[in-house]
């Protein structure tokens, strides 16, 4: 069989990543430590064979934490697996319908936005886990000020565990990009069998004075894992409210990362069969008591670095956990609570990065105001209202840039072409909501080349620059280059190649040109 070997040796390898980011998946979304390690035995086992992009390795993600532990709140864990019974249906509908593709509309600003809005609630959340601090729970503010306020309440033991943890995975992730050959080695995996050995050495309890769980508590039986969905808590609109939560973020989410992965192997996925499989995947999960499941980016790259080429990766991947918990039952139970906190603080310092906050300002004050409302609405309300707020901020930053109202509903542009080469002129503004369309309508002509005329567009979005510098990439060697012009009239918001550009007056416009050309002929 073709690239077995690959696929066995990246499964094996990325089974042993995954398991200690799943117990801690489930543990901070406040399911059982199980239900993580039973969804990634279902994304493995069941939707490796439903069609999904090739080397995504499927599971429970950390950036859907925040909204299953909403649920839960709300529900109980059995009402949420209902809720998420009802997502994957959801998502199964939405991928025959074709929506995944309209995952290009989301801004990457917004985006941006909602995955470091995730990061920072997964970082206050998990901080007072990592140092075993008793809170009394809140929003996100309020928890932040408890665990402020009651650092010195903090367990010692479980402290040293939980920053040993930390300490580790930082310090083997900056060596390892030194030594590249060490990537073999899981750092998760590593951090936790320290902070292991440590708990063991400072005989840590199981839980503190004050209550605070220190030890996994796993069921003893296997039958124990299984957990039936309360569909009775779908007679609540509380309940639909968190199915369209996860519908909308853990789509997202998973097409993304499906797509990112695609970019590290050359592929094209079919984004619509992907989303398809994460959904029938998600009404396993969901019916048997596991946590929502999406193709994974970090697992995933793991899984290209490692070597997997088939489907065939994802599904080792599923059934070595399955072996390991099987076999090894025991050991799960040493593994100290603060480490699991750990990896996920890791984590949420990567999504909510200082780089994530340099990078927007960078593109220019519009994309930081548009990251920076979607931060802010997520924080204050949740995921769904910070994405809508970062949307309804995009589009009122490009009308106030001079975009016409009408370029958010369509594409206004007009094809010139003869036998040997295609001129598209593009009127009103390239932007988000119509980038796409902007990238079909020159997909067309891919045997000729093609001039994209902008002159005439008030606005070229940081979206469509994207889109079409991508595009651009794309066709350079082939038989029909693709070249923009007409962007010498306008004015880039900062000084990023892909910044927006604002055409500027017609009189400034002549100017700049008549200035131009006087260059040219010095």
């Amino acid at each position: 069989m073709n690239h077995l070997g690959h696929d066995l040796r990246a499964g094996a390898l990325v089974s042993v990543l995954a398991l200690p980011l799943c117990l801690g998946i489930a543990v901070a979304s406040g399911f059982p430590a199980s239900s993580g390690i039973l969804t990634a035995v279902i994304g493995g086992l069941v939707v490796s064979w439903l069609g999904s992009a090739r080397v995504t390795i499927k599971g429970p993600a950390a950036g859907l934490i925040v909204i299953v532990l909403a649920a839960v709140a709300d529900l109980g864990v059995r009402g949420t697996l209902a809720a998420i019974v009802v997502s994957g249906l959801a998502q199964v509908v939405l991928a025959k319908a074709g929506a995944a593709k309209h995952v290009r509309l989301v801004p990457p600003a917004v985006i941006h936005g909602m995955l470091a809005a995730i990061g920072l609630v997964i970082l206050i959340k998990q901080l007072p886990v990592l140092l075993a601090i008793p809170t009394d729970g809140g929003d996100v503010l309020a928890l932040l000020g408890q665990t402020l306020q009651r650092v010195p309440d903090a367990h010692p033991a479980a402290a040293v565990v939980g920053l040993a943890a930390l300490a580790t995975l930082g310090a083997f992730v900056a060596l390892a990009r030194k030594r590249p050959e060490l990537r073999v080695v899981p750092a998760p995996l590593l951090a936790v069998a320290v902070a292991g050995a440590l708990g063991l050495a400072l005989a840590l309890p199981a839980t503190t004075e004050a209550g605070v769980a220190l030890r996994l508590e796993l069921p003893s039986e296997p039958s124990a894992w299984v957990l039936t969905p309360d569909f009775a808590a779908l007679a609540t609109p509380l309940a639909w409210y968190h199915a369209l939560m996860l519908t909308a973020i853990g789509s997202l989410e998973s097409l993304l990362s499906a797509r990112a992965v695609d970019g590290l192997t050359g592929d094209r996925s079919d984004l619509s069969r992907d989303l398809f499989a994460v959904g029938v995947g998600n009404v396993v999960a969901g019916a048997l008591g596991g946590l929502p499941m999406i193709s994974e980016v970090v697992r995933s790259t793991a899984n290209v670095e490692y070597g997997g080429r088939t489907p065939r990766a994802n599904a080792i991947h599923g059934a070595c956990l399955f072996a390991m918990v099987a076999l090894v039952p025991g050991l799960l139970a040493l593994v100290p609570v603060p480490a699991l906190a750990a990896l996920l603080v890791a984590v949420a310092l990567k999504l909510a990065s200082p780089e994530s906050f340099r990078r927007e300002m960078n593109l220019g004050i519009d994309q930081m105001l548009v990251f920076g409302a979607t931060v802010a609405g997520a924080l204050a309300v949740d995921l769904l209202a910070g994405v809508a707020l970062g949307l309804v901020t995009k589009v009122g930053v490009h009308l106030v840039n001079g975009a016409p109202p009408t370029s958010f509903l369509g594409l206004d542009a007009e094809v010139e072409e003869d036998r040997s080469e295609v001129r598209i002129v593009v009127r009103g503004a390239a932007l988000f909501t119509n980038a796409w369309r902007l990238r079909r309508l020159v997909s067309r002509f891919d045997a000729r080349p093609v001039t994209l005329d902008l002159s005439g567009a008030a606005l070229v979005d940081h979206t469509a620059m994207v889109q079409l510098d991508a595009l651009r990439t794309e066709r350079a060697d082939g038989p029909g280059p693709l070249v923009l012009a007409g962007l010498d009239g306008h004015r880039p918001l900062s000084r990023h190649p892909l910044a927006t550009r604002k055409r500027v007056s017609a009189p400034a416009a002549d100017a700049a040109g008549d200035e131009a050309s006087e260059r040219a002929r010095r």
